[in-house]
């Protein structure tokens, strides 16, 4: 199994999702890109008639039939990496924010690019 996170040289930044990786090298490899960023992924589980979710550790390995590149660029939203794992991996995904010694989830700016979200970390870190 290989498992990466890349830097293409125009600047393309990309996550590889395949069989047996685990949550903690996604969150890992997304975290090298935006270090003031983190997600959180979580499946949905029905007990009983009722829909809840239920957050992944790091150790918890996907089964992951047709590995998939999940693009992470500067340029894309939360929204938009929250709409691949869903669709590819029918995972929820949550976008946190650094501030000071805290995470803080993103929701009303989840429109805005990855860059921005990061830059905006960093300056709340200073």
């Amino acid at each position: 199994m290989v498992t990466s996170s890349k830097l293409e040289s125009d600047g393309k930044m990309e996550v590889l999702i395949e069989n047996g990786i685990r949550i903690g090298e996604i969150r890992k490899n997304f975290s090298r890109f935006y270090p003031y960023l983190k997600i959180e992924l979580f499946k949905t589980m029905v007990t009983n008639g009722n829909i809840h979710k239920d957050r992944l550790g790091d150790d918890f390995q996907l089964v992951q039939k047709n590995p998939f590149t999940i693009s992470v660029s500067k340029n894309r939203s939360i929204a938009s990496i929250k709409k691949d794992f869903l669709q590819y991996a029918n995972l929820i995904v949550k976008v946190l924010r650094k501030s000071g010694n805290v995470w803080v989830e993103i929701s009303h700016t989840d429109h805005w690019p990855l860059e921005q979200q990061n830059s905006e970390g960093e300056q709340m870190n200073q």
